[in-house]
C-alpha cells in the first residue's frame, strides 16, 4: 500500500536502478572471470557441451592440452613475457605449435597474440581490482602484465572491454560506489 511518506518509484528511477543493477552483475560476472575460476578447462567443457563439434572432443586429450594451456596462463602468468611467441609458449606447454593453434581458434576463435592479451588484458583486471591498485599507475600495470607498449595495452584493453584503461577505472569506481546504493535499494523494496 502507498503511504503519504511513500512513492512510487519513476519509471527513470527505475531504469536507473535497472542500469545499476546490470552494471553490478556485469561487474561480478567479470569477476568471475578474472579469478581464475572459469578455466580454460571449464570454458571447453562449456563450450562442448553446448553442442559446438570440431577437430577437439571432449577426452582426455583435450583436457590435458586444456590443462598445461591452463596452467601456463593462471599459474605460471606466461603472458607476463613482453615478447612471448607461440614456439615460447609451446615449448613451455610441451606441445606443439599447432595443437595451441587449432585449440585457440576452434574453442575461443582467437589467434594466439589475441588470447595471451586478453589474459594479459584480465591480469590487468585483476590488479586494478586488488589491493595492489594503489601501488601502480595505469601504465606500469600495462606493463606488469606483458604489454610492451602502451598504445598496445590500451587497444588490447579496449577490444577486450569496449573501454580504455581509465574509462574502466571510472567505470568501476562507479560500481563499487553502487554497490552501496544496491544495499540500501534492497532495503527500501524489502521495507526495513
Amino acid at each position: 500500500p502507498v503511504t503519504a511518506t511513500s512513492r512510487m518509484p519513476s519509471s527513470v528511477e527505475k531504469k536507473k536502478t535497472k542500469n545499476k543493477l546490470s552494471s553490478i552483475i556485469s561487474h561480478l560476472f567479470t569477476t568471475y572471470l578474472n579469478s581464475g575460476m572459469m578455466n580454460t578447462r571449464n570454458y571447453l567443457q562449456a563450450k562442448h557441451s553446448n553442442g559446438n563439434s570440431n577437430i577437439f572432443s571432449e577426452n582426455d586429450t583435450t583436457i590435458s592440452i586444456a590443462n598445461k594451456i591452463d596452467v601456463a596462463i593462471h599459474k605460471d602468468k606466461i603472458f607476463k613475457n613482453k615478447f612471448l611467441t607461440v614456439s615460447e609458449f609451446s615449448i613451455h606447454c610441451n606441445l606443439p605449435q599447432y595443437i595451441i593453434s587449432q585449440l585457440l581458434t576452434n574453442y575461443y576463435s582467437k589467434s594466439f597474440n589475441e588470447f595471451i592479451n586478453d589474459s594479459r588484458v584480465e591480469e590487468a583486471i585483476r590488479i586494478r581490482n586488488s589491493t595492489e591498485k594503489l601501488k601502480y599507475s595505469i601504465e606500469i600495470v600495462g606493463q606488469i602484465c606483458g604489454f610492451n607498449s602502451r598504445s598496445a595495452f590500451y587497444n588490447a584493453f579496449k577490444r577486450c572491454t569496449g573501454l580504455t584503461p581509465r574509462q574502466f577505472l571510472i567505470e568501476n569506481q562507479k560500481k563499487e560506489n553502487s554497490l552501496q546504493f544496491v544495499e540500501e535499494t534492497k532495503n527500501i523494496l524489502s521495507g526495513t
